[in-house]
């Protein structure tokens, strides 16, 4: 192995910098699912109760449904900061917004906001109008890689947060449609690495509303 020179010290240590910046999501994450575990167990509930949208879950209990909705108001704060960016840049005249890689991306995680408060891909376009959840999961990130494509120069040192987060939404949709979700293991996989997805993404978000709004006084 070729050891690393002086030269190189400070990029490794840069890189690791980064790196570390995902422990606020990662222990976000480990803290949800020991709650759920806790929950569960001392409430009498299945893991599915506190995991499902709280409109469909069978749980009796306040905290209901509690998995899913932390990951919805994760969302809502991640589409409120990018578009707040949006709007300073918009206000002092400085880009146009449709030219805005932080308008296009605060579009994208309304979509997925969208999609996971109105139950989108696994209630009214599955059940209304017979639109397999699989695809609208795939077109749903094609349009999120699609837009992360286009504003690759834009978006930088912050794929640092974005390709964790796609990563996770993979592994979340692929034990959907090929495990048993039935299973403790599965759902726990299914539903963390969901949870996981959305920490890293509104990461993703605030990193790039921040430097945008720091570009302005550059």
């Amino acid at each position: 192995m070729t050891p690393v020179t002086d030269k190189q010290l400070p990029k490794c240590s840069a890189a690791l910098a980064r790196i570390g910046q995902l422990s606020p999501s990662l222990t976000l994450t480990l803290c949800g699912i020991v709650f759920a575990l806790i929950a569960s167990q001392g409430g009498n509930l299945s893991l599915s109760d506190l995991t499902d949208d709280a409109g469909v879950s069978r749980g009796g209990t306040w905290f209901a449904g509690a998995f899913s909705t932390l990951g919805l108001i994760i969302l809502a704060f991640a589409t409120a900061t990018v578009t707040f960016a949006v709007r300073v840049r918009k206000q002092l005249l400085i880009t146009r917004r449709r030219q805005s890689a932080c308008f296009w991306i605060a579009v994208s995680t309304g979509l997925l906001l969208a999609d996971d408060a109105f139950m989108l891909h696994d209630g009214v376009l599955a059940e209304v109008l017979h639109v397999p959840e699989s695809l609208t999961q795939v077109l749903i990130g094609s349009i999120i890689a699609f837009v992360l494509f286009m504003f690759r120069k834009a978006v930088g040192n912050s794929f640092i947060f974005a390709v964790p987060a796609l990563l996770c939404w993979s592994i979340s949709v692929l034990a959907d449609s090929l495990l048993n979700d039935r299973l403790f293991a599965v759902l726990l996989l299914e539903d963390g690495c969901k949870l996981l997805g959305i920490c890293c993404w509104y990461q993703f978000c605030r990193d790039m509303a921040q430097r945008s709004i720091v570009e302005m006084f550059e």
